[in-house]
C-alpha cells in the first residue's frame, strides 16, 4: 500500500535528520503533496512532489505550472487541503513534514488535524526534529527500547502500558493532568494499549530536547 508524504509550511532545520526518517519510504515510492512553502523545503531536501497545491502566499520558489491553485480567502489551511487530497487518493500511511514551527496556532492546529481525521482509517504521523506525534490506535508498539514517550488525552481516556518504566494498568488519564508525561520504554515492542478516548502519542528525540 503506497505511503504519502506531506511537505508544509512549518519549519524545517535538520534536513539530513528528516531525510533518516523516510528513507525507506522515499525508496519504496512515497507519494509526495507539498503544501503551499512546503515545495521551498523539498527542492532542499532534493525530494520532487507528485503534487504542488496551495494559496502560495508564503511561497518563495517559483510556483510550478502544474500547481493546484486555491484562493487565499477559505475555509480551510494549505495543510488541511494536502490531507484532504491524500485521504480521497486513499491513503492509509501519511507523514507529515514541517506541519510544526513557531506559529503555535498553525502547530495545534496540524496536530488537532490528527483528531478530525481519525475516521479516515489513515495512520497519519507528524515529525520533527524534536517529536514523532501521532493518535493511539487501539494497540500501539514503541519498537525501540530507551525512547521517552508521552500520552497526551485529548479526551478522558483509559490505558494499559507494558514495558515501560511506569507502567499503567487500566489507568484513566484525564486532559489538562500531566500523569502520562514522559515516560520511557524499556525493552523493544513495548506496548500502549487505549481501550477509551482520543489519546495522543508524542515520541521526543532526547538528543534534541531545549525546554
Amino acid at each position: 500500500m503506497k505511503k504519502f508524504l506531506i511537505i508544509t509550511g512549518g519549519y524545517i532545520s535538520d534536513y539530513s535528520y528528516l531525510l533518516g526518517k523516510i528513507k525507506d519510504d522515499l525508496s519504496d515510492g512515497m507519494f509526495i503533496i507539498c503544501a503551499d512553502s512546503g515545495y521551498d523545503y523539498a527542492l532542499k531536501m532534493g525530494i520532487a512532489p507528485n503534487v504542488v497545491l496551495g494559496d502560495f502566499d508564503s511561497i518563495k520558489s517559483e510556483v510550478p505550472k502544474s500547481a493546484l491553485n486555491y484562493p487565499t480567502k477559505k475555509d480551510k489551511t494549505d495543510t488541511e487541503l494536502a490531507l484532504d487530497y491524500a485521504i480521497e487518493k486513499g491513503a492509509k500511511h501519511i507523514t507529515l513534514l514541517g506541519a510544526l514551527g513557531t506559529r503555535v496556532d498553525h502547530s495545534l492546529a496540524n496536530i488537532m488535524l490528527l483528531f478530525h481525521y481519525r475516521e479516515s482509517g489513515a495512520h497519519i504521523r507528524i515529525i520533527n526534529e524534536h517529536n514523532e506525534l501521532f493518535l493511539a490506535k487501539e494497540e500501539n508498539i514503541i519498537e525501540r527500547s530507551g525512547e521517552t514517550v508521552s500520552l497526551i488525552p485529548l479526551t478522558k481516556s483509559l490505558v494499559t502500558t507494558k514495558g515501560f518504566e511506569y507502567e499503567l494498568l487500566g489507568s484513566e488519564l484525564l486532559p489538562g493532568h500531566s500523569l502520562g508525561v514522559s515516560n520511557v520504554s524499556m525493552k523493544e515492542n513495548a506496548v500502549i494499549k487505549c481501550y477509551k478516548g482520543e489519546l495522543l502519542i508524542i515520541i521526543a528525540n532526547e538528543n534534541s530536547i531545549n525546554y
